[in-house]
């Protein structure tokens, strides 16, 4: 069961403590390296799951820092973001204004009780699923039901577990990794069907030892200089590494990031 004023302390936290990379975790120890690495692969996928146009309405549910903010405000007409972190709100805002972003706009708001009337043609939830309990689940995906415009799709970006639901409890931390399963049956329930499902990226695996400081940065530069090629060049050897060592050999439950795409039963998917 999920502590809800205990996780929001601890990413209230969190954000003071890393307001750069707010709200993205590492979570295989790789640091910045796997943050920037992680945000270029689904950068580079996200796109190919749902078209995206200019006067496209997009809802971002649990922001975070404005991670996606500025990508989306590049590609559609307009991008709200909500997170119930007033740190998080704050970072977010000042994203958007660092960036002179027209079209963007950030609240703060509770996933499962959303004020929102306007029709969107993507809700996007990013990876905010995990830090809700099954209650609250379902309350927002209830709510989705309402928001979405009847051509619209829901982006749902979130870390599953198989073969049984699994929860974490690291320090403040808490997350609930349900199924496939588990994730599909609750948003049909709702009147969703599922569209496609696809792994957000190849999971980090690159041990601290194996690459040290100098190679660090230098992967990092690469990502900056070359992002397509840096990106898959880590997949590559994180491939490798998971084959020699493999991460989540001692785990009984293993762990998946992935995009699920969902429409309205009975809507036309658009076509890009």
């Amino acid at each position: 069961m999920i502590d809800d004023a205990e996780l929001l302390r601890w990413w209230e936290e969190h954000a003071r403590k890393n307001p750069v990379y707010a709200g993205v975790l590492p979570a295989n120890g790789g640091g910045d390296l796997e943050i920037e690495y992680r945000r270029i692969a689904e950068e580079w996928l996200l796109p190919k799951l749902v078209r995206l146009h200019p006067e496209m309405r997009v809802l971002e549910v649990g922001c975070g820092a404005g991670r996606w903010i500025a990508f989306f405000a590049a590609r559609v007409g307009q991008i709200k973001g909500i997170d119930y972190s007033s740190e998080m709100v704050r970072l977010a805002r000042s994203r958007i204004a660092a960036l002179r972003l027209t079209n963007a706009c950030v609240e703060q708001q509770s996933a499962h009780a959303i004020e929102d009337s306007l029709p969107y043609e993507l809700l996007y939830f990013s990876s905010i699923g995990q830090g809700l309990n099954d209650a609250s689940l379902d309350q927002l995906i209830a709510r989705a039901a309402g928001l979405l415009a009847p051509k619209g799709q829901l982006l749902d970006r979130v870390t599953c577990a198989w073969p049984s639901r699994f929860e974490d409890r690291n320090g403040g931390y808490q997350a609930l990794y349900r199924t496939s399963n588990e994730l599909t049956a609750l948003y049909r329930k709702h009147g969703f069907e599922l569209v496609s499902q696809h792994r957000s990226h190849v999971p980090f695996r690159w041990p601290v030892r194996a690459r040290g400081p100098l190679t660090e940065r230098a992967l990092l530069g690469l990502l900056r200089k070359a992002p397509r090629v840096g990106c898959a060049f880590i997949a590559c050897m994180s491939r490798f590494w998971q084959f020699v060592r493999p991460l989540q050999k001692a785990r009984r439950v293993k762990l998946s990031h992935d995009f699920f795409v969902f429409k309205k039963f009975g809507a036309k998917t658009p076509q890009g």
